[in-house]
């Protein structure tokens, strides 16, 4: 968390440079945003301005933020998405909803999309691509990102800035007065230029992957001009010595340069100017920073290059929250380099908060500069005391004798330690379809006397839940407890299958607690019986006989079907019957056959009963006297159970009503 002042005179071909100024401000903070139970979480939106000079968008239009796509991963569960919130409206405070445990933060601002849920890997590796300047700067707005380290512990203010995707890059030329009539500036031109950016690591595109920004073209002795560009991580050149060496030869094939087009008395001249955090090594372009090169023409082959650079840190507070009074230590450190007779002044502010701040036991008045450091740097102790609750931010400005002004900001939060919330669920045990089922939620806190909201939420399932302080509580309401008790509920399914139950327990403290509860519930169990039976009209035959006149025809094999109690729907059972068959025919046709039938018998609904004809036939009959001893008359058939064996199995029952189970 760094920010820099950067002097640095550029590298030219042909004609001499007097005196050129680089200055380069990374102006993203991550701080640590505190957080404590319950997990509602707030999240402060910010975005540092980029300082200073010129733009090509005003201060409000390099800050303003259209658009958020804001993704939660929890580092419990990696491979989960936690939460993901897509904001076009209100982008300085989102708020979300989060299980305490910790997560991996990822902001998107200006994507101009909702771009919906998608892995860890896949946002990690998010990155975006132009094929123009004016394509990063489309509808006034700047590609931004975030990404932080996040323990959720409790309802919390969380800030979260924002770190530009883009460097600014500004440039200022200038013929000295004995060159003006002789030299003539023609164009400028930003070259290899990224072309795409990968938001959440750094940004080093292959020599392919560039772009260059189309040519200036100039008059007169002078030009001014500002570009935003990607971030272009080409590393440093170690064997270069002298800031003269910085040139194309040894620049890294992908590194990002202007090229400034001139003459002298007629001759061609090209400058090749490689910004950088340095006049001699360093080709990096860095997002979020701020590039100022003052370039003075001097002569024919002569380049000046310095570098000054002043970085102000600020460690985060070590702990998540403080008690009201606690004081509250951190490390403000300022270093500089080349500049033994720089001066720095420091103002702090207190946005949030309203406590007491000492730098170095010091006590100094807000919003007033004071000298803070000279020369190299220094290091100083901030000591911060609040007595009320809430979220507590600080913000420090340091500024050089130039007026160039870096920023940083530090929070925490302010609370009394309360003892957590005690809540639990009884095991309801079984459950069936409109047959209440009883459990008792617990909930208490110790040294707390106070009333309690529990929220009830239906989050799987059907069905009704009452209590004993309430006859009908509605998924979604919350009723409020004048203590910490134990709550009879009932809950009423009205189908079969997972019911899933939250309570939520908050109290005036802000401290809450969630409990789930899944309860499987089946359906209402009516028994299935089958039987059998044959019945048959009653036939005779017209010689007299002493044995087997009778006989039926038609005969009817009938299967029945009956439940424990009569159902709201219909029901179908199958039942698989087991039988002789004795078959007696004319001309000896003659057989004795076993039979496995399968039939299905329909049970109205409203009634418990039904029955169907599983086979018809004709009984055989014979005839017995002195003219016709023991001769058949009739063919036909005689059914028997088969031997050993029940003569009907129900296989199969079923209802059209998916909450009741027939069992058999």
């Amino acid at each position: 968390m760094k920010k820099y002042l950067i002097v640095l005179l550029a590298v030219a071909a042909l004609l001499p440079l007097s005196h050129a100024c680089l200055s380069r401000t990374p102006e993203a903070e991550t701080p640590d945003g505190a957080t404590y139970d319950p997990a509602s979480v707030t999240l402060e939106i910010d975005c540092p301005g980029m300082e200073p000079v010129t733009r090509a968008l005003d201060p409000s239009q390099e800050k303003a933020v259209h658009d958020l796509n804001v993704y939660f991963f929890s580092k419990q569960f990696p491979d989960d998405i936690a939460e993901h919130v897509f904001s076009d409206g209100n982008t300085s405070r989102v708020k979300v909803s989060l299980f305490p445990t910790n997560y991996d933060l990822y902001v998107i601002a200006n994507a101009g999309r909702d771009m919906g849920e998608i892995s860890r890997e896949k946002v990690a590796a998010y990155s975006a691509t132009v094929g123009t300047e004016q394509e990063l700067t489309r509808n006034d707005r700047l590609p931004m990102s975030a990404r932080q380290e996040v323990r959720i512990t409790g309802n919390t203010s969380l800030p979260v800035s924002l770190v530009r995707c883009v460097a600014r890059l500004e440039l200022s030329l200038n013929v000295t007065e004995a060159l003006k009539g002789h030299l003539l500036l023609h164009s400028v031109q930003l070259c290899g230029a990224a072309r795409s950016c990968s938001f959440f690591s750094d940004n080093a595109p292959s020599e392919t992957n560039r772009l260059d920004y189309p040519k200036q073209t100039l008059s007169g002795d002078s030009f001014n001009g500002s570009y935003y560009l990607w971030e272009n991580m080409q590393g440093v050149n170690s064997s270069i010595a002298d800031q003269k060496q910085k040139n194309r030869v040894n620049a890294p094939a992908a590194a990002t340069c202007l090229h400034i087009e001139a003459s002298y008395d007629g001759r061609k001249a090209d400058y090749y100017i490689y910004p950088g955090a340095n006049a001699t090594s360093d080709f990096n372009i860095r997002r979020n920073t701020t590039y100022s090169l003052q370039v003075n023409i001097l002569g024919i082959s002569e380049v000046d290059t310095r570098v000054s650079t002043t970085e102000l840190s600020v460690t985060p507070f070590p702990a998540t929250s403080y008690a009201p009074g606690e004081t509250a230590f951190s490390t403000l450190s300022t270093r500089s380099t080349h500049n033994p007779d720089g001066l720095f002044y420091l103002t702090y502010s207190i946005p949030q908060g309203g406590g007491t701040l000492l730098i170095d036991g010091a006590a100094h008045t807000p919003g007033v500069p004071f000298l803070f450091a000279q020369g190299g740097g220094k290091n100083a102790q901030i000591a911060y005391t609040q007595q009320g609750e809430g979220p507590a931010r600080i913000t420090f400005s340091l500024t050089d004798t130039y007026g160039f002004t870096i920023d940083k900001e530090i929070g925490t939060t302010y609370k009394i330690p309360y003892q957590p919330i005690e809540a639990s669920l009884s095991d309801p045990g079984t459950a069936t379809v409109g047959v209440p089922c009883v459990f008792y939620l617990s909930f208490s806190e110790p040294n707390y006397a106070g009333p309690f909201n529990v929220k009830y939420e239906l989050l799987e399932g059907t069905g009704s839940l009452t209590s004993t302080v309430i006859s009908r509580w509605s998924s979604g309401t919350t009723v409020v407890f004048d203590k910490g008790e134990q709550v009879r509920l009932g809950f009423f399914a009205s189908e079969k299958g997972a019911v899933r139950l939250r309570f939520t327990v908050s109290e005036q403290n802000g401290q809450s607690k969630t409990v789930e509860q899944t309860i499987r519930i089946s359906g209402k169990s009516v028994r299935a019986y089958a039987s059998w039976d044959i019945t048959g009209y009653e036939q005779h035959t017209m010689l007299d006989s002493t044995e087997r006149t009778t006989y039926r025809d038609p005969c009817y094999l009938n299967v029945y079907a009956e439940l424990s109690k009569s159902v709201s729907a219909s029901t179908t059972v199958t039942v698989e019957l087991h039988y002789t068959v004795d078959h007696r025919g004319f001309y000896g046709d003659t057989y004795t056959r076993q039979v496995t039938d399968k039939v299905s018998v329909s049970i109205p609904a409203g009634q418990s009963s039904g029955s169907a004809v599983a086979r018809q036939y004709c009984e055989y009959c014979y005839i017995d006297n002195e003219s016709y001893p023991h001769v058949l008359v009739i063919e036909g058939d005689r059914i028997e159970p088969a031997s050993g064996e029940d003569m009907t199995r129900i296989v199969s029952a079923s209802c059209s009503d998916p909450n009741i189970d027939i069992t058999y």
